[in-house]
């Protein structure tokens, strides 16, 4: 893999409308909110 054209793929919290929250890893952070 080339260096430096990788986007980071760090911790992420989930949070969910209905209350529900973990922790994933993607290159979206720090978190994600769903409906």
């Amino acid at each position: 893999m080339k260096k430096g054209i990788h986007p980071e793929y760090k911790l992420t919290r989930v949070i969910c409308a209905c209350g529900n929250t973990w922790v994933t890893r993607s290159t979206k952070f720090p978190e994600i909110r769903l409906e």
